[in-house]
């Protein structure tokens, strides 16, 4: 599974809304995700990615996408 189905797939069980009606481009505060469930999405990701995250400026989903990306490449 890549890191963007995985990304979504948080996005939209935090939501409670079908996978497929969220997309890497939309605006996360947008879609109806407010700070605390910024908080409780990133929370999520650092335990599905086994990561710790340290930004938390992020405004679409792609945003999160790329940085765990950068985060989880090897270098």
């Amino acid at each position: 599974m890549t890191i963007e189905t995985r990304v979504l797939r948080g996005v939209s069980r935090l939501l409670s809304v079908p996978t497929d009606t969220v997309t890497v481009e939309d605006n996360l505060y947008s879609i109806g995700i407010d700070t605390i469930g910024m908080i409780v999405l990133l929370i999520d990701l650092e335990a599905e990615f086994d990561i710790f995250i340290e930004e938390d400026d992020f405004k679409y989903v792609k945003d999160i996408v790329y940085y765990i990306n950068d985060m989880t490449v090897p270098v």
